[in-house]
């Protein structure tokens, strides 16, 4: 084998080296990926599931204030019905 010949077999072996390295990243780059976008998924499932308990939440809220603001009217009028109180 001559010089050049010697050099052109160790160049082609580094890029053989350089291009199975590089495919190997890549592939864990890959898998990284759809992992991470699995996560973001599960992730997006959990905000909506929490958006929807705020949201059951809020419309409790009003019912209470609601109910309250009823119970003060019930109170009222049965204090109108009943007349003054005597000590």
């Amino acid at each position: 084998m001559t010089e050049a010949e010697v050099l052109l077999a160790v160049a082609q072996g580094l890029i053989a080296i350089l291009v199975a390295t590089g495919g190997f990243l890549l592939r864990r780059a890959l898998d990284d990926a759809r992992e991470a976008g699995h996560q973001i998924a599960a992730l997006r499932e959990r905000v909506v599931r929490i958006e929807a308990q705020v949201g059951g939440i809020d419309r409790l809220e009003q019912k209470i204030d609601q109910l309250h603001d009823d119970i003060r009217d019930v109170r009222e009028r049965v204090a109108a019905w009943a007349g003054p109180r005597v000590s």
